[in-house]
């Protein structure tokens, strides 16, 4: 059982204790690994998503993001933190982030109302939708307990 085993680790050595715990793994040895980081979390074959001492989704990381049923937008805009701010007043905009000098969007089931709001908002350049990532899928369950498609 390791409790953040990479916090603070250079990369080349974070890589090597990868390497390392694959190994365990493939000798048939079970390796439990506690981490915010969703990107470490992504690494392995089945997850348990917790917030506040609450679990939110158990299965394997791909199945999860394979069933959220929320859309993710990236935005072009000449106004990010006007939109940003407008954006996150609405309910069902669960979050929005600044990505590569856009704001990656996190929204409710489809989202067509919100996709309204920022082609109509001033600045707007284009929007475009998103492969949601399995930190998008940890976002949607701490607002939306319901935010993946079946139980896994």
């Amino acid at each position: 059982m390791l409790d953040e085993p990479t916090n603070g680790v250079d990369p080349v050595s974070r890589r090597e204790l990868w390497t390392l715990l694959y190994e365990l793994v493939d000798d048939n040895i079970t390796v439990v690994v506690s981490t915010p980081d969703m990107d470490e979390a992504a690494r392995c074959h089945r997850i348990a998503l917790m917030h506040e001492g609450r679990l939110l989704a158990m299965g394997e990381p791909g199945k999860l993001v394979a069933a959220l049923k929320h859309r993710v937008l990236s935005v072009g805009t000449s106004k990010p933190a006007e939109l940003e701010t407008a954006l996150l007043a609405r309910d069902d905009v669960f979050d929005v982030t600044p990505d590569a000098g856009r704001l990656r969007i996190l929204v409710r089931d489809q989202g067509e109302d919100v996709e309204t709001q920022i082609r109509s908002f001033p600045g707007t350049v284009d929007i475009r939708d998103q492969k949601p990532t399995f930190e998008d899928v940890f976002l949607a369950l701490i607002r939306d307990p319901a935010a993946v498609s079946e139980a896994l």
